[in-house]
């Protein structure tokens, strides 16, 4: 007989059930600045979902570890409360705060990562009995909370803003996109000049109603101050282990933040790593392997999904990076594997033996790229390309055969 759970999980502990907050405010004016960056546009963040958080960090989210003993969050403490007044969103901050605390330092031991470094944890009381700061500002900028590692040289993982949801919510600005102006961005460019000054290019803004995680980039239409920002908006009433609830994000930001292998300055969206964003590699004893390009966690390929496709993966063969939604191919031995969005399509060539696709003959230098999970895409010859021929496209838009959205995806990590 299996034995029963005698501990709560990581998992457990970030997916608990919330008390509803009231906003009793009527409050509907935000901050301004004059020097905040300007937003030149404004996406979804899709990759950020549960799956793609399963795929990449849920071994560490699902692990009995008896070393690391967990309790459950008393969300009593929330029981009543209500906001007037911007500083009164303190008390989830808070909780977020005391939830960090309690979960980021295990996953950070499991995986071995900032060994160097301790976690750091600052946020705005709504007694105002503690104003917290940028570690590294010029100015005395205060946040509502700030993530970080006693590192001096890069200090802050994440920062967090307050808002009342009468001044402002998601829904508002995600009606305005891509493109939004005026009032309904004035949060979002305060966070992101909080980001730009600290160092860091992940952020979250939270009010009564949802938890927004943001991940800003620079610009690419000239002004060098202005930003671009990828927003994904989780409500605040998500609960249960099948969820991305807010703690849940706030956790995977902290996370993604932490990577020893990436820089987590905003940069140009196409020198970040996506966060779904996967190397393929081949071990001594000649396994092939996945390795996940933030927690480097690996998996077997032969536990890839069908959405996966890999080429011509030779000894001599460079690595190769692989996004879930896409396929990278190396191009032998004296060029770098190639990065290519599911965005560019290109026309197909067919097979040789069109009525035995599978046969050895017409599959020897032939590859079906196949996005769907649907196993009659596989027999589409619209799907296989010849990367032995030269000129030959290296990516296959399978938009034919998926209904996914997926080629709306941003490069935003």
């Amino acid at each position: 007989m299996a034995s029963q759970r005698t501990a709560p999980t990581l998992r457990h502990v970030l997916c608990q059930q919330k008390p509803t907050i009231r906003c009793k405010s009527k409050l509907n004016r935000n901050s301004r600045n004059a020097f905040w960056p300007e937003l030149d546009v404004v996406t979804i963040w899709r990759d950020f979902n549960l799956a793609n958080l399963n795929e990449s960090y849920g071994h560490i989210l699902d692990a009995d570890d008896p070393q690391h003993p967990l309790d459950l969050p008393q969300v009593e403490i929330l029981q009543g409360v209500e906001t007037k007044v911007d500083r009164d969103i303190g008390h989830l901050i808070g909780w977020n705060d005391a939830l960090m605390q309690q979960t980021l330092p295990v996953a950070k031991t499991r995986l071995g990562i900032c060994q160097e470094s301790n976690l750091t944890y600052r946020y705005s009381t709504p007694d105002k009995s503690f104003i917290a700061r940028l570690p590294n500002a010029r100015s005395a900028s205060q946040v509502a909370h700030v993530i970080g590692l006693d590192n001096p040289l890069e200090p802050v993982l994440v920062v967090g803003l307050e808002r009342l949801s009468s001044k402002w919510t998601s829904m508002k600005l995600l009606a305005k996109l891509p493109e939004p102006i005026g009032e309904i961005t004035l949060p979002v460019r305060q966070l992101g000049h909080l980001c730009q000054i600290s160092g860091t290019r992940y952020g979250y803004i939270q009010t009564e109603e949802e938890l927004v995680a943001c991940c800003f980039s620079d610009s690419d239409a000239g002004n060098e101050r202005n930003l671009t920002v990828a927003i994904m908006p989780i409500p605040w009433t998500k609960h249960g282990l099948n969820m991305l609830t807010t703690e849940l994000a706030l956790w995977w930001l902290c996370m993604i933040a932490m990577s020893p292998n990436h820089s987590r300055r905003i940069q140009k969206e196409q020198d970040m790593v996506k966060i779904n964003e996967w190397e393929c590699l081949r071990h001594d004893a000649g396994t092939i392997v996945m390795r996940h390009q933030y927690s480097n966690f690996e998996k077997s390929m032969n536990g890839a999904t069908p959405s996966i496709a890999f080429t011509n993966l030779g000894p001599t063969s460079p690595g190769v990076v692989v996004n879930q939604d896409l396929v990278f191919t190396p191009q032998g031995p004296t060029s770098p594997g190639v990065v290519i969005n599911q965005d560019h399509s290109a026309d197909s060539v067919e097979p040789k033996d069109p009525n035995n696709l599978h046969s050895p003959a017409a599959l020897e230098n032939w590859d079906c790229l196949s996005n769907s999970a649907d196993p009659n895409a596989w027999y589409n010859m619209d799907n296989w390309v010849n990367f032995s021929i030269p000129n030959s496209p290296n990516m296959l838009s399978m938009n034919r055969v998926s209904d996914s959205d997926s080629n709306h995806n941003t490069k935003h990590q």
